[in-house]
C-alpha cells in the first residue's frame, strides 16, 4: 500500500467516523425545513415549493456542493503533502485534524448533493410532488404546525 492508498484509506476511516455520531448541524437544519412527519420523504416539505424555488434550491446547493468539493480537494493535498514531508499521515495532532475536517466536509458535501438530488426530483415529478405536499400540509395541520389546511 503506497502513500496515496494510505491517505484514501484514512479519508474514508474519517468520513464513515462522522457518519456514525450524530447529526451535524447542516444535516438537522436540512431534516426540520425539509419536513420530518412519520410515512413522509425525507424530503417531503420541498415538495410544496413553487418550481422557480426548487430550481434555485437546486442550483444552491450544486453550488455549496462544487464548494465543498474544492475545499475537500485542497485539504486533501496539503495532507498528502505533509504526510509526505512527514512520513505519514496521522503522525501529528495537525493530520488527525485534517483527517477530521475531511470527514464533516464529506458530510456536508453528501447533503449539498442530497438536497439538489431532492429539488430536481420534485422538478421533474410535479404530480408526485403534489400529492406528497398535500401529504405533508395534513400531517402537519395535525401536528399542530400549521392551523389551517392547504388548498
Amino acid at each position: 500500500m503506497d502513500a496515496d492508498d494510505r491517505l484514501d484509506a484514512q479519508c474514508d476511516a474519517a468520513a464513515t467516523a462522522g457518519r456514525a455520531g450524530q447529526r451535524r448541524p447542516l444535516e438537522r437544519l436540512l431534516h426540520h425545513l425539509q419536513g420530518s412527519f412519520d410515512g413522509l420523504p425525507q424530503d417531503a416539505g420541498l415538495a410544496r415549493l413553487h418550481p422557480q424555488r426548487l430550481r434555485e434550491i437546486e442550483a444552491a446547493a450544486r453550488a455549496c456542493a462544487g464548494h465543498s468539493l474544492e475545499r475537500l480537494g485542497t485539504i486533501a493535498r496539503l495532507l498528502a503533502a505533509s504526510a509526505a514531508e512527514s512520513g505519514g499521515v496521522g503522525t501529528s495532532p495537525v493530520h488527525r485534524e485534517a483527517l477530521a475536517h475531511l470527514g464533516a466536509l464529506t458530510l456536508e458535501l453528501e447533503c449539498w448533493v442530497r438536497l439538489g438530488d431532492s429539488a430536481r426530483e420534485y422538478l421533474d415529478a410535479p404530480m408526485a410532488a403534489r400529492v406528497i405536499a398535500n401529504r405533508m400540509g395534513a400531517s402537519a395541520q395535525m401536528a399542530g404546525e400549521w392551523p389551517e389546511p392547504l388548498v
